[in-house]
């Protein structure tokens, strides 16, 4: 079976992860664990007398994107390492809103199931902000597990 773990770095998708591996994991399964980072806000300016400034300014939001994708991918590599089968863990730097990316993403790799954490957010703060785990639970043409915090 192929499964795809979405995470991110918050506490509760490190523990979905792991409720998975303790939980439901067998070792002729294929996992993906995925997550879907924010292109980075990148300063601009029509005026030339600040291109230095910005220059700078967006080289030091770059450098800072790379490092906290890196640090998300070795969190997750580190966390099951001595998990046995197949894992991939991918940090994707994308547009657009990560529960479109993780459906788009599960259609890529055509896996089974897509295990997702939840934030337990209340009705009216779900329907403000919007809720990954909802979206993934609503458009996501596969089953859906969602591991609530």
């Amino acid at each position: 079976m192929k499964v795809l773990i979405a995470v991110d770095a918050s506490a509760g998708a490190e523990k979905c992860c792991k409720w998975y591996f303790e939980t439901i994991h067998k070792p002729e399964n294929e996992v993906y664990i995925f997550s879907h980072a924010k292109k980075p806000d990148i300063p601009n300016s029509a005026f030339g007398g600040v291109a230095v400034l910005l220059a700078e300014e967006v080289q030091r939001t770059i450098i800072e994107h790379d490092c906290a994708v890196k640090e998300l991918e070795d969190k997750y590599i580190e966390l099951t390492k001595n998990e046995p089968g197949k894992i991939t863990v991918t940090v994707e730097t994308r547009g657009g809103s990560p529960g479109s990316s993780i459906v788009e993403k599960a259609g890529q790799l055509g896996v089974d199931v897509i295990v997702t954490g939840s934030r337990g957010l209340g009705t009216v703060r779900r329907t403000i902000l919007g809720s990954v785990s909802d979206y993934v639970l609503h458009h996501a043409k596969l089953p859906v597990l969602v591991c609530h915090n």
